[in-house]
């Protein structure tokens, strides 16, 4: 190997430092260097830190030839009891772990919301508020000859006043004291100047000769007064109020399904008129119509 000559003004001691070859250290120096006692492999063995061996760099050279380093790392190896150029495990760092992924919730499917039931529509003839009355006094109308006014009650806190185009079927005395049926959700009507709040109800035949025949249709004895009538199969609903009954003609509709039986019994299509003491009926007029 070329060697430049010294600088004849540069110490010996220097020359040397910077231009003297490395020693080509022995396993007892790498032992020394890692800590180990020389020759003392067990120490690796039994310390879970030491799994992988390098060598500082500052000891290492590319080999020439197979020279002094390879019999070093031969000499090595056989101290850490590792095969000839059996690779050395690297130490597994734990990866970190992964942050667990959030688990998508299943949606949660929504149970079908029956379809709401349709309200039952409430029968036509429930929307009259019919009541059992008593006519508690009657006299002629001043000026209309046909009309009878009469004080009726109906259970409320006084009678009602009522006007009824009766006085060419029923006497004064026939009148007095009668048990009754009374419309009482219907608007009040001035009648020849008679202030009537409500309307009796009575069944209408027509005779051979275009005339007609009335008649009340009666509770029977024992009915309370006051008492609301029901239908035979009906389910019962709120009646109206004045307004509804006359805007939407409930009169009118629920009308057209009042009859009298061929035995007199009032009926609504068919159900039979009720009170707490049994069926409403006009024993006098049957087949006819309910007005």
């Amino acid at each position: 190997t070329n060697v430049s000559p010294r600088d004849q003004t540069m110490p010996k001691d220097v020359y040397r430092r910077q231009h003297s070859r490395p020693a080509t250290p022995v396993a007892e120096d790498i032992e020394q260097e890692l800590g180990m006692d020389a020759g003392n492999n067990n120490q690796l063995e039994s310390s879970s830190s030491f799994v992988a061996v390098t060598i500082p760099e500052k000891h290492t050279k590319e080999p020439r030839g197979g020279g002094m380093e390879l019999q070093v790392i031969a000499t090595l190896e056989s101290n850490l009891g590792l095969a000839p150029n059996e690779p050395v495990d690297k130490p597994k760092s734990p990866k970190a772990q992964a942050p667990a992924k959030r688990e998508k919730k299943e949606k949660k499917e929504k149970a079908p919301v029956a379809a709401a039931a349709p309200a039952e529509e409430q029968a036509e003839i429930t929307k009259l508020d019919i009541r059992v009355g008593k006519i508690v006094n009657v006299w002629k109308h001043e000026t209309a000859d046909k009309l009878y006014c009469e004080e009726i009650d109906v259970g409320e806190d006084a009678p009602r006043q009522i006007a009824s185009g009766l006085v060419k079927h029923y006497t004064l005395e026939q009148m007095q004291g009668r048990l009754v049926l009374v419309m009482c959700n219907l608007k009040a009507r001035n009648l020849v100047g008679f202030k009537s709040h409500g309307m009796v109800l009575c069944a209408v035949a027509t005779n051979a000769d275009g005339s007609e025949s009335v008649a009340f249709v009666e509770p029977p004895a024992g009915a309370v007064v006051g008492e609301r009538v029901t239908y035979d199969g009906v389910t019962g609903g709120e009646p109206w109020t004045p307004a509804q009954v006359e805007k939407k003609k409930v009169l009118v509709s629920a009308g057209e399904g009042l009859v009298s039986d061929a035995e007199g019994v009032a009926k609504w299509n068919d159900h039979v008129m009720l009170t707490s003491a049994g069926p409403c009926t006009s024993p006098s007029i049957r087949s006819g119509i309910l007005r």
